[in-house]
């Protein structure tokens, strides 16, 4: 089962939407990544560095956009790359 699946209930309707247009654009850039963790650029009003990583069963991100920093919530570029 893909990811986006078991994580789909933890992000908005409106986020993943926004995401998937990302994703579908062409805007995300995977810099580099293995089975454990991943870098990419998403490009949107701006460039952002998206950052997952696995620690066994939990996956962490982050992303250098406002609305990551500000509330720390999954953002349509975390989306976007995953």
């Amino acid at each position: 089962m893909a990811l986006t699946t078991h994580l789909s209930g933890y992000v908005g309707s409106k986020v993943q939407g926004r995401g998937y247009s990302y994703y579908r654009s062409g805007a995300v850039q995977i810099i580099n990544g293995n089975g454990e963790e991943l870098r990419a650029l998403v490009v949107g009003s701006d460039i952002y560095t998206v950052n997952l990583y696995r620690e066994d069963d939990t996956v962490y991100v982050s992303c250098s956009c406002p609305y990551f920093e500000g509330e720390r919530k999954t953002c349509k570029h975390i989306w976007a790359t995953l």
